[in-house]
């Protein structure tokens, strides 16, 4: 639930007073340009509440489309005709200024929800395109064009030749737009090139801009070097360090060229925005597992994302996946975590997830791997043995760091020296010495085990006092000795001593909120994917991963399967294994939108960028 608040400078922007305050965002101002005391403004967003709604008994409240003739002194509502009051768009048709259009509709309150068009100056508005329960969340004249307009949703791209009166839908796809294996979201803002009325820019809420130069029928990806990427979790194929798969809040992304070029791997079948986990077999990096939250969908693909199959659910009950990891010692055995979240995208700790699940089949199909201990655990991050796949650790927001030794049967709360009430973030395992762990917890500190989890003392010597500790991954090359932790407040750090003492390796990470870390199998290569800035990739011995040679394929549609998730039974148990040799220690696929943003090298002392 959020108000508004419009400002006005009388002195080129010096200095700044409010002209409005109301009870829902503001949005989109337009200045009539035959006066510049008439004023109109739009409120309201498809995915806020305003401030006075009523969330109880669903009312929806709003301010919807407001007027001023005196420059913002006052102003009036100019609401008559409109049947939703949540307006996140509008538009001055660029030869007539009493002739706009507005875009409406809220999640929450999707009544309503279209085009709407007024020719008087908002005297009466008229709608023009039934949009509902889908909120139109762009609309634009061209300027080139007056005559024309278009449209947009999550799902669909509209186009009107007549000033706005009649629509047509332009995207053939009956569920969702965007560019080949991407889904763009919500578009927030169009922009008609003045020169060409058939090209369109479009900026998607999740991330990306996207480019169509066929009036709005087919699009392409337009963001490479876009900075705003939220990027949740990231993972290196072992056999390749250049070829770098991402989950992020529009989708999955993988890179072949070490961080140079994005492509979308996004499954076309599967509602797939908020992805928040990512893992790669670590016998076959061409098998991924991938999890979303908002959707509560556990996907997989055979094939590098050239198509994808939905594998496991759990609900719609604001319920979704934040952690997987395969076995590196049966890469048959996976396990996946999940969480709570309230709002899209982001995980709340405040919420109970479902605990673990299994698989033993290589994310073919998953059965609960809980006790009454962890049925209801939100589990941030997850940890498998390297030498002993029913051993695993499960960092969680409500029940600490929690240990099975037989595959989930039962699990144990593993009593460290952090403080009671400390939440566990990231939990990683030596692949030389799987008695040697680590566990990152929020603002309490890095903690190390050395005997199994038996004991534990604090080893954060460096780091911030309240460091929030987001992911943990050894050196595979040096294990012993190096490793590299994120902190969602202070960057990335390394140790070379064991983990007794840490220091910032932060000269060209533009963002310090980083989310997740990967490294690749032969320690010379780690990424860091953050929060607003894309991925950045640090060449310890400065020289960049090759490329690899041959460009994922391009998705395609799969049917969606999704089968119950199965009570397991006594011979899915995991068996013993051995360790894989040379295989990296990425203990945790933790904290998991967007093609993805500006990729920093460092080498030798420079910075230069990827773009």
């Amino acid at each position: 639930m959020t108000g508004g608040v419009v400002y006005k400078s009388t002195n080129g922007g010096q200095s700044w007073r409010a002209i409005w305050r109301g009870d829902n965002l503001a949005r989109y101002v337009w200045i009539d340009p035959r006066d510049s005391n008439v004023l109109y403004l739009s409120t309201g967003i498809f995915d806020r509440e305003a401030a006075n709604s009523d969330p109880q008994s669903k009312t929806p409240g709003g301010e919807g489309i407001l007027k001023t003739t005196d420059g913002g002194k006052t102003w009036s509502p100019i609401n008559e005709g409109l049947n939703n009051l949540y307006i996140g768009s509008l538009f001055m048709n660029p030869t007539d200024s009493n002739t706009l259009l507005a875009g409406a509709g809220n999640n929450a309150y999707p009544e309503g929800s279209g085009v709407y068009l007024t020719t008087d100056g908002g005297a009466h508005w008229q709608l023009v395109l039934d949009t509902a329960p889908s909120p139109i969340t762009s609309v634009e004249f061209s300027t080139g064009n007056p005559n024309l307009a278009y449209a947009g949703s999550r799902f669909a791209v509209y186009r009107s030749e007549d000033i706005g009166g009649t629509w047509t839908k332009v995207t053939d796809d009956p569920s969702f737009w965007g560019a080949p294996g991407v889904q763009t979201g919500f578009p927030i803002d169009f922009q008609v090139d003045p020169r060409d009325s058939d090209r369109l820019l479009a900026n998607a809420y999740g991330g990306g801009a996207f480019l169509s130069e066929d009036g709005g029928q087919t699009w392409q990806d337009a963001s490479r070097g876009y900075t705003g990427a939220q990027v949740r979790d990231i993972a290196v194929d072992p056999a390749a360090p250049g070829r770098v798969v991402v989950a992020a809040r529009s989708g999955v992304f993988v890179s072949n060229d070490a961080g140079s070029n994005w492509y979308g791997i996004n499954p076309s079948n599967i509602d797939s925005l908020e992805w928040n986990a990512i893992a790669l077999q670590p016998d076959d990096a061409y098998r991924m597992l991938g999890g979303m939250n908002v959707q509560g969908v556990l996907a997989i693909t055979e094939n590098g994302g050239e198509s994808w199959k939905q594998v496991a659910s759990v609900g719609d009950d604001r319920k979704g996946w934040h952690a997987i990891a395969f076995a590196a010692s049966d890469s048959n055995v996976a396990y996946a975590g999940t969480a709570g979240y309230f709002s899209a995208g982001t995980f709340d700790t405040a919420q109970p997830g479902l605990g673990i699940y299994r698989s033993m089949d290589g994310g073919g199909s998953w059965s609960p791997a809980n006790d009454g201990l962890t049925q209801d655990a939100h589990v941030s991050s997850l940890a498998v043995d390297p030498t002993d796949p029913r051993v695993v650790y499960a960092t969680t927001a409500n029940h600490g760091l929690v240990k099975t030794g037989d595959g989930g049967q039962s699990w144990s709360a593993v009593q460290g020296g952090w403080p009671r009430l400390a939440r566990t973030l990231s939990v990683a395992i030596c692949p030389a010495d799987p008695g040697r762990i680590l566990v990152g917890t929020y603002r309490a500190g890095l903690w190390l085990s050395t005997d199994g989890g038996e004991t534990w003392r604090r080893s954060d010597s460096g780091l911030h006092a309240e460091a929030s500790i987001s992911d943990i991954v050894f050196d595979p090359a040096r294990p012993a000795e190096v490793a590299y932790l994120a902190d969602h407040f202070g960057g990335v750090f390394r140790s070379e001593d064991g983990a007794r003492s840490w220091r910032a390796i932060n000269s060209g990470l533009l963002n310090r909120d980083v989310n997740a870390l990967a490294i690749s199998a032969d320690g010379l290569h780690l990424y860091a994917a953050t929060e607003g800035a894309g991925v950045f990739r640090l060449d310890v011995n400065g020289v960049a991963p090759q490329a690899v040679p041959t460009p994922m394929p391009s998705p395609t549609n799969s049917p969606p399967n999704a089968p119950p998730i199965a009570a397991p039974t006594a011979s899915q148990q995991p068996s013993e294994g051995k360790a894989s040799p040379g295989g990296p220690c990425k203990g945790a696929a933790v904290l998991p939108a967007l093609v993805l943003g500006l990729v920093w090298v460092r080498s030798r002392g420079r910075k230069r960028p990827r773009t």
